[in-house]
């Protein structure tokens, strides 16, 4: 059996792996930030069409921060990794089967790492209950668009391509909002995993579409760029 001290320096253990993966559906490649008891993400995808921010609380033993391909560990099936480093390398340790992910030295990398955007627009915040999460995961199709409607107590999600769908949900809030979204990257953004009871859109005119969930361990914010809609 390897020896724990053979893996090199201990940085973490993530008890949710499988949550951390699939919270990550936008990226292929991402700086990871460890430290003051957390794993932070915050990074734009390759387009530059969506921003993903990730808190992960754990207790962090080696503060790091080191850009990976993220394809390379998405592959794992564990729901528990002990995160290691060295020569230059993350080391991800699923009981003795180890993942080893070489540092990536790509500028775009650095560049996509930065501060979320911050919400200054008009705006209004929706709750929705993981039950209708579930039913907007049911009418979401890759290839379509999306639009967003508020009013009156009133959302109404349509499926602005083949206008096949609708779904209308009385959720409370104030004001009159409309954007649109491209599937492709809400299929990526909608989830209702146990640990979250829903999540919260923050609706705009024409303006970046807002996806928060919020548990005691994970915090996510996705911000998805709206469409340009044609007269």
């Amino acid at each position: 059996m390897t020896s724990k001290k053979s893996l090199g320096t201990p940085i973490c253990t993530l008890s949710q792996f499988q949550s951390f993966i699939s919270s990550l559906g936008l990226l292929s490649s991402a700086k990871l930030h460890f430290g003051n008891n957390e794993l932070l993400i915050h990074s734009t995808e390759a387009s530059n069409c969506a921003f993903v921010i990730m808190h992960y609380r754990t207790p962090i033993e080696t503060p790091i921060s080191i850009a990976i391909d993220l394809n390379n560990i998405k592959g794992i099936k564990a729901d528990e990794i002990q995160i290691y480093t060295s020569n230059n390398q993350l080391i991800f340790n699923d009981d003795g089967l180890m993942y080893k992910c070489a540092a990536l030295s790509d500028p775009n990398v650095d560049k996509r790492d930065r501060e979320g955007p911050a919400v200054k627009w008009d705006h209004v915040n929706l709750a929705l209950t993981n039950a209708h999460v579930k039913k907007v995961l049911t009418m979401i199709n890759a290839k379509n668009k999306y639009n967003f409607d508020f009013s009156d107590n009133v959302l109404t999600i349509n499926d602005a391509t083949d206008n096949a769908m609708e779904y209308i949900i009385e959720v409370e809030g104030s004001g009159t909002f409309h954007t649109q979204v491209h599937g492709m990257y809400l299929v990526d953004v909608f989830m209702a995993p146990k640990y979250f009871t829903g999540c919260v859109i923050t609706l705009g005119n024409n303006t970046p579409f807002k996806v928060s969930y919020a548990c005691e361990w994970l915090t996510l914010d996705y911000f998805v760029a709206p469409m340009i809609e044609q007269d």
